[in-house]
């Protein structure tokens, strides 16, 4: 378990920012795995950072986020950074490949929906009505009778006794 492990992705990135932005005041070393430093916060409030990398739940801030809790901020990371720059490059690296992956991802999925739009776009009616039929009989019973109740509550099309209207004929 390290710091960088159980910190949250927020506090990663926002202290891995403040790295970049040298808001570390100081730091120095006060053991082999522990460090001690000032970190600028967001405004003009300057907060008192120590952080154990052998226990780095045993880390603390007195930042309103971190001060008396086991949680891993953003100055605690801010801090790692500034005495490991290397992990700071590290993380760098990293996330602009999870930052690729995800564009790759979305441009993906985006190409997928427009396939299938197009192919539903080409389908009759009736054939639109089987594909969704089929769909719904692959649903559990509580997301089809969510879906059956949604359809009654939200269609505007819907007559008194529960028929449909066509559109055909409307």
């Amino acid at each position: 378990m390290s710091l960088l492990s159980i910190a949250s992705e927020k506090s990663r990135q926002r202290g891995y920012e403040y790295f970049t932005e040298n808001k570390v005041i100081s730091a120095k070393g006060t053991g082999s795995a522990s460090f001690v430093g000032t970190v600028r916060g967001s405004g003009s409030a300057e907060y008192h950072v120590s952080i154990d990398l052998e226990h780095p739940r045993k880390s603390s801030c007195d930042c309103p986020f971190a001060a008396g809790r086991s949680r891993i901020c953003k100055h605690m990371i801010a801090l790692y950074f500034t005495v490991f720059p290397n992990e700071a490059e590290k993380h760098r690296i990293e996330e602009e490949r999870r930052l690729a992956e995800i564009e790759l991802e979305e441009e993906f999925k985006f190409k997928q929906d427009e396939v299938v739009i197009t192919y539903l776009l080409r389908m009759s009616k009736n054939e639109l009505v089987n594909l969704v039929s089929s769909l719904l009989q692959l649903l559990p019973d509580w997301q089809y009778d969510l879906f059956i109740d949604e359809l009654f509550d939200n269609n505007e099309d819907c007559e008194n006794d529960g028929e449909f209207e066509d559109d055909n004929n409307a």
